[in-house]
């Protein structure tokens, strides 16, 4: 056997060895590839799979955004915001229960000289409302409060005793007159 034929025989088993590895890479890679795919594929149906549940729950998304800014808003900045709110979001205030929990919620927070100086932002805010969507508020109002046994009516119509009526009057006068007094 000659050189050539060592050399030969060389070059063959390093051909040989080369395409074998050659061959394992491109499996190898292949398969990866068939992962990366794979994976891809899993994660663009998670992707599908998310829009669609997105598209599917919009309303609720959204009900509970506008839900969480009346709140910030409320609690936050001032009630004077809910006439606004109201007047020009009156079907979401009555129809998105996040929303009308959202202001009950800040309302509630409330200390109790905060909630009488918001008191005349409120009147106003709600007399936006027909008396028909004041009571399907109030039934909500009450829904969210678990206090099916009262009367929504009460919450649109509350019976003041005529003292307490006389009383607001006098109340009321005094205050014109300390106004005036000081020029206001």
């Amino acid at each position: 056997m000659g050189l050539f034929d060592v050399v030969g025989d060389a070059w063959d088993g390093v051909t040989s060895v080369a395409s074998d590895a050659w061959d394992g890479v491109t499996h190898v890679a292949g398969e990866a590839w068939d992962g990366v795919t794979s994976a891809a594929g899993w994660v663009g149906d998670r992707l599908g799979d998310a829009w669609g549940w997105i598209a599917d729950h919009w309303k609720t998304i959204a009900a509970v955004a506008i839900g969480t800014v009346v709140f910030v808003a409320v609690a936050t900045f001032a009630p004077e915001l809910l006439p606004g709110l109201f007047a020009l979001a009156r079907e979401e205030v009555r129809g998105t229960p996040a929303v009308l929990g959202a202001v009950d919620e800040a309302l509630a927070g409330m200390e109790r000289h905060e909630f009488l100086i918001a008191a005349p932002a409120l009147r106003l805010a709600f007399n936006f409302f027909p008396p028909r969507e004041k009571l399907d508020i109030a039934k909500a109002v009450l829904g969210i409060h678990d206090s099916s046994e009262i009367d929504p009516r009460w919450l649109t119509k509350p019976e003041i005793a005529p003292e307490v009526a006389h009383a607001g009057m006098q109340i009321d006068a005094e205050t014109d007159e300390r106004a005036k007094r000081y020029g206001l």
